[in-house]
Formats: C-alpha cells, structure tokens, sequence
C-alpha cells in the first residue's frame, strides 16, 4: 500500500472518529458563599448515539457537613434546557484530599449541571442551596 494511500486511510478513520465524540468542557463556577476555594468542571462527549457521558471533577471541596448543617454527601443535578424538572445524577464523594468525582451518562443535550450538599444520596429534590453549577449547551 502506497504512503499517501494509507494517511488517506488515517485522515478518513481521524475524521470519522471526530464526528462520533464531540468533547465539551465547562468551569463549575461558585453560585454561593461559603466555599470560596472549591473548583471544577464539567466534561461532557457526545456519543454517536447522541447520549452525553459526562464526568463532573471537583478540588478543594470542604465536608459537606461543614457547609450545610446534617449534609452527608454533596449531589450532582442535571436541569434540561427548558425543564424545571431536576434529575439526581449522582452522589459525589469528597475524599481526604477534597477532591472528588462523577461519571455518568444523560440522554440530554443542553443542561444545566449543579452540586448541592445534602443528607442523603438518594435524594428526589435539591434540598441545599446550590454551591457550583455549570451550563452544558448541545453544540452537535
């Protein structure tokens, strides 16, 4: 096989394999007081199903308890562009060095993304204020 024949071959493959991911990353930016040096982001690809595998990193978390009073674990929540109907995606732990992270898949393709402190994992609803979010915007 020719050298131009095969890098025609591996810009082909290259180019199919781009269209298949579409990778989106986005700061959490700080929507309260009380966790001034918290950090992170919001990686999301965009699968050829067109699913979203989304992986939420996160620094300098206090314990939530020190936040909010009986919190145990800090929740990830997806919002729909145009819903107000909130999915708990997750539980995301914080470990000994105050880092923690989530990985997960949405069927969504614009979302917002925001982490609350709360009692319990498996919570239905936000009961903590919202202390990072991100916008996830659908760019496929």
């Amino acid at each position: 096989m020719s050298q131009l024949k095969k890098l025609s071959l591996v810009a082909a493959f290259l180019l199919v394999a781009a269209c298949m991911h579409r990778v989106e990353t986005v700061p959490l930016s700080q929507t309260a007081e009380g966790i001034p040096s918290a950090q992170g982001d919001v990686r999301a690809v965009t699968s050829k199903d067109l699913n979203k595998r989304v992986t939420v990193e996160v620094k300098h978390m206090a314990p939530p308890s020190r936040i909010q009073s009986g919190a145990t674990v800090y929740v990830v929540w997806a919002r729909p562009d145009g819903s107000d109907t909130v999915q708990n995606i997750g539980a995301l732990r914080v470990d000994k060095n105050l880092t923690g992270s989530l990985t997960t898949m949405l069927p969504y393709q614009s979302f917002k993304l925001f982490i609350t402190a709360e009692p319990s994992g498996s919570m239905t609803q936000p009961t903590g204020e919202e202390l990072l979010a991100a916008n996830v915007a659908g760019t496929d």
